[in-house]
């Protein structure tokens, strides 16, 4: 079984999708650069996957550790812990590696903020449960409660931040070839087509909010292009610390905006 289990592993971890957000530099300088020419569709399909975690995860935690005060201490704390120790454990190292620089006390603070930042918002969500107006009942499964709604959205604007940054933030000499070669595969029709089709999902779960729900895209939108502007200018370049920090901290602007318009 353990032999099994470590080369699933091993398997899981050559996926260029799953590599980029995840691998050791060592481990992904081992790997084959054009492989990343088309790993964007990997890192939509991993994020995706990860959202549902997510949203499975913190329903378990809800309905085997229910809080008798309705505050969901230990469904956010393990979305968050487990977020933080798997998926984007990098990620999370890459935004206190880029805001806090060399300087170790720096990048301390900054990783408790963003512990804490997370932390806050994850308890912030609300679990009322509301559906998506006129969903026939075979389709409730496509509609969850609002809050786990946000759940698997977020890893998808964190994955749509990490094509649209390349955009406008070249490859440079500094640049790893396997992020060179990802950054040339996700043209800007890509990274149009895949915000186009995240807006478009983000509106349609988020449509029993008024009118200015659609603000939810739209200052997603904007922190994106803003973070990764200044991550790049951070970093020095197109780096791949620079495209990590860019996937965490959209999904913070995203669950920001979505808590700013949730009554």
């Amino acid at each position: 079984m353990i032999r099994l289990l470590r080369t699933a592993h091993r398997l899981l971890t050559e996926r260029p999708g799953y590599a980029l957000l995840t691998a050791s530099e060592e481990r992904l300088g081992g790997l084959d650069p054009q492989r990343f020419a088309h790993a964007w569709i990997g890192l939509a399909g991993w994020s995706l996957l990860w959202g549902l975690a997510a949203a499975g995860l913190w329903s378990g935690a809800w309905w085997v550790f229910e809080d008798e005060y309705g505050v969901p201490v230990l469904s956010a704390g393990g979305v968050l812990v487990v977020g933080l120790l798997w998926p984007y454990r990098r990620a999370g190292a890459a935004v206190t590696a880029v805001l806090g620089g060399s300087d170790a006390g720096s990048r301390g603070v900054s990783a408790a903020v963003l512990v804490a930042v997370l932390a806050l918002l994850l308890l912030g969500l609300k679990g009322r449960d509301l559906y998506l107006p006129r969903v026939p009942p075979a389709w409730a499964w496509a509609a969850p409660a609002p809050f786990l709604r946000v759940l698997i959205l977020a890893p998808l604007w964190g994955a749509w931040a990490m094509m649209i940054v390349p955009q406008f933030c070249r490859p440079g000499p500094g640049t790893a070839p396997a992020v060179a070669a990802f950054a040339r595969g996700c043209g800007p029709v890509t990274a149009a087509g895949a915000m186009g089709a995240v807006a478009a999902v983000t509106t349609l779960y988020m449509s029993y909010l008024p009118w200015w729900q659609l603000s939810i895209s739209g200052g997603t939108i904007a922190a994106a292009l803003l973070a990764g502007w200044l991550l790049c200018r951070r970093a020095g370049g197109l780096t791949r610390d620079a495209l990590l920090a860019a996937n965490l901290l959209t999904q913070i602007a995203f669950l920001l905006a979505y808590q700013a318009n949730d009554p």
